[in-house]
């Protein structure tokens, strides 16, 4: 998801790509500042530090915000109330490209799909509060209850955190312990940031799977950001977005999530897990289901993919992915959809 470049070749490589824009951002900053804009191909971070300027790229606004919540808290810096956006022009620009694109690539069939995706996010992530909230309640007075005060929260996909500032609202660090699952290396200085004294944080730099080996890390062709939040160990993986292709040059060591929560669920009294890990959610779950270890969960956080996928696949892959929910349910394990 990070693109670093100083400013003119930032400016360079804007201007190179089709996709992409010099987002706008205040010439006269502080020596020291973080700022938050939009331009096309997502959200970018700009830090300004030590007489140096390194830019951030993300898919989401929310991804953006929290990456630079983050580095205000580094610097010691204030956090605004609202993000200062791109200007409503470039906006317009960029939504009419977004539009021309899928309709020229997709079809009228998906153009509404994604549009009533994106239209219903903001309902999308209240529920998801709620829920999230209301399982943090049950799990806590179960913490409470028991002889084992500790719960546990494994983070699949952590890429720089952003998760981790989202839960930990809820799954408190005075009740929980925390995992933070990354294979991409460019991401691990950027979690073990956010230990402290206060708060227990174990990071693992490999990719949750089902079986320990190693994989060819994945994202689509041409990206230079380094800690993109799209790559996979899934060659599919977005495989009607984009073909994808080697993200590093070297393999990415893999784990099985089965066995890790075999080896933690004695020592913590509730363990939640939260998947966001590019198509490889599939086959782990599936595992979890046939060795039983959903029902040692209480709570189960997935971001599902069949919408990235080719029609067909895409079709077949919801059909797969509303039984998983049936089986977690039945299980009595709450599972929710990570947007």
């Amino acid at each position: 998801m990070t693109a670093i470049f100083d400013g003119t070749s930032f400016s360079a490589a804007m201007q190179g790509s089709a996709m992409l824009v010099h987002p706008q951002y205040d010439s006269n900053c502080p020596k020291t500042s973080v700022e938050v804009s939009e331009g096309f191909g997502g959200w970018f971070a700009r830090i300004c530090e030590d007489d140096q300027e390194t830019f951030h790229q993300f898919r989401r606004e929310r991804d953006a915000i929290a990456f630079a919540d983050t580095q205000r808290m580094r610097l010691g810096l204030p956090c605004p109330p609202l993000e200062r956006t791109a200007s409503s022009g470039h906006k317009a620009i960029r939504k009419i490209n977004q539009i021309a694109d899928v309709l020229r690539t997709r079809g009228l069939g998906r153009f509404l799909q994604l549009s009533t995706l994106s239209l219903s996010e903001p309902i999308r992530s209240q529920r998801l509060r709620y829920r999230v909230a209301s399982d943090a309640r049950q799990a806590l007075s179960k913490i409470k209850a028991a002889s084992r005060h500790r719960g546990l929260f494994i983070d699949c996909g952590s890429n720089i955190g952003q998760a981790y500032k989202f839960f930990s609202r809820y799954y408190t660090p005075d009740y929980y312990d925390y995992v933070l699952v990354e294979p991409n290396k460019n991401c691990l200085e950027h979690l073990h940031s956010l230990r402290s004294e206060n708060v227990a944080i174990e990071v693992v730099a490999k990719a949750a799977s089902v079986k320990d080996g190693y994989a060819e890390f994945l994202g689509p062709p041409g990206r230079s950001d380094l800690t993109y939040e799209g790559c996979s160990i899934v060659p599919s993986h977005n495989g009607g977005l984009y073909p994808s292709q080697r993200f590093t040059p070297e393999l990415v060591e893999t784990f099985s999530l089965s066995q890790m929560i075999q080896a933690k669920r004695g020592l913590y009294e509730v363990i939640v897990l939260k998947l966001d890990v590019e198509g490889a959610e599939y086959e782990i779950l599936d595992d979890l289901i046939r060795s039983g270890l959903h029902r040692d969960l209480h709570a189960t956080y997935v971001e599902f993919h069949s919408l990235y996928m080719r029609n067909s696949e895409g079709r077949k892959t919801a059909v797969v992915e509303r039984k998983i929910v049936d089986e977690f349910q039945q299980a009595g394990t709450h599972i929710s959809r990570w947007i």
